[in-house]
């Protein structure tokens, strides 16, 4: 049984379970406002919804590869921490946005933290690996 990424396991499976439920708000978001697929554009609350779900994927794919080599060669539980703080200030940022654009702007400060500390452990561990 593989434990050695444990916790950064479960933040993945955690991010992955945001992104899906960032799908849903969308659809939701669709059948609220009367925007069909494929459009990206409609009324102001629909695409609150969008955007929190673009820019999340977006985040996501610069974040969890920074995780998981931070995870790999400085360790299960600081790459697990970034993650928390990653993930903790992503639902941060759908509430805020959803509610008012500005109010993302803590959230998202967050969420740049928490990348940078996994990029600096990744490459603090690569150079020293």
């Amino acid at each position: 049984m593989a434990t050695h990424y444990l916790y950064t396991a479960w933040i993945t499976l955690g991010v992955s379970l945001h992104l899906h439920g960032n799908a849903m708000r969308v659809g939701r978001a669709r059948r609220t406002f009367d925007v069909p697929a494929p459009t990206t554009h409609g009324p102001e609350g629909f695409e609150r919804a969008y955007r929190v779900q673009m820019n999340t994927i977006e985040a996501a794919v610069a974040f969890l590869p920074a995780m998981w080599i931070c995870a790999t060669w400085f360790g299960d539980g600081a790459a697990a921490l970034c993650g928390l703080g990653w993930l903790a200030s992503r639902i941060a940022y759908a509430h805020a946005y959803t509610r008012h654009p500005r109010w993302r702007l803590p959230a998202y400060a967050t969420t740049v933290g928490s990348l940078l500390a996994a990029v600096v452990l990744a490459a603090a561990g690569l150079i020293t690996g």
